[in-house]
């Protein structure tokens, strides 16, 4: 069985890239300073395992949580930037460059 010969612009495998590359450094971005704080926290040994383990192996969520929940010492207004801010304009600007690649095709 052939498969489908596809003809990739190449504002679609920016946009793709962008996509991909913006959002993970994002989640990379949140779990790098969360386990930073919790490293550097005065909580007992228990308490930053737990914490450590959370943020690791809740991908997403368990980050959030930390920041929500936790004892972050992160200004509220970078949280704010951080968690809700960040993700949307990223994805408000990959939706703006995929409207962009399908006009264009």
């Amino acid at each position: 069985m052939a498969l489908a010969a596809t003809s990739w612009t190449l504002l679609q495998i920016l946009t793709s890239l962008f996509g991909s590359v913006a959002l993970y450094t994002i989640y990379a971005a949140w779990v790098v300073i969360a386990l930073w704080e919790i490293i550097h926290s005065e909580k007992s040994t228990g308490g930053r395992w737990l914490w450590s383990l959370i943020v690791v192996l809740l991908p997403i969520v368990g980050p959030i949580a930390y920041y929500l929940f936790g004892s972050s010492k992160v200004p509220g207004s970078f949280k704010l930037g951080m968690l809700l801010v960040a993700p949307v304009v990223t994805l408000v600007v990959l939706f703006g460059l995929l409207t962009l690649a399908n006009n264009i095709l």
